[in-house]
């Protein structure tokens, strides 16, 4: 279930943050800890957003690639605090449009929330090496775009969010919605 996703995600932050305060670790003092952020895809996607409800501010956004979700429940995701956003793919029967808008419209209204449909991705385009290196590169851009953006606050990367580098991949196709809410 998500909920073993949720557990792990939570389990991840909490070592991160220890390893980065332990002396002899690797990490020591190398991590930004208030610049942490979640991502997950499919049933880690559906615990990114659990995991983001718990944690709170603790993190700086959630990113919850074609999440899976038994059954939807708002409370699931009402402390959820940070700028979040929820994708899917066309083509993506697993975790099919409609299912993944009902999750992304239970988001709280006072956060910065966005639903991305991919034009001819289908779940495994996340995870397949061997899939469709264009869909997996549009994958890319948007996933750095909102890290850069929301972790790193680089503000030049604004532009392939909302801006013109967005309009233009928009044109040439990239997304069949694109929903900021």
């Amino acid at each position: 279930t998500t909920d073993v996703w949720e557990k792990a995600m939570l389990g991840g932050l909490e070592m991160l943050e220890s390893e980065n305060s332990r002396p002899s670790s690797p990490i020591y003092n190398l991590v930004d800890t208030d610049s942490l952020g979640i991502m997950g895809y499919s049933m880690g996607g559906g615990g990114t957003l659990k995991a983001a409800n718990t944690v709170g501010d603790k993190i700086k956004t959630a990113l919850s690639l074609a999440p899976h979700e038994f059954l939807v429940d708002p409370s699931m995701y009402a402390n959820i605090s940070v700028p979040t956003v929820v994708t899917t793919g066309t083509r993506d029967i697993i975790c099919p449009r409609d299912s993944v808008w009902a999750i992304s419209d239970c988001l709280p209204d006072h956060i910065e929330r966005l639903f991305v449909n991919f034009t001819n991705a289908d779940h495994l385009d996340w995870v397949d090496l061997l899939g469709d290196q264009e869909t997996q590169d549009r994958f890319k851009t948007f996933i750095v775009s909102w890290l850069k953006y929301y972790l790193a606050g680089d503000f030049s990367f604004e532009t392939y969010l909302y801006g013109d580098m967005h309009d233009k991949q928009d044109a040439a196709g990239w997304f069949t919605e694109y929903d900021s809410y």
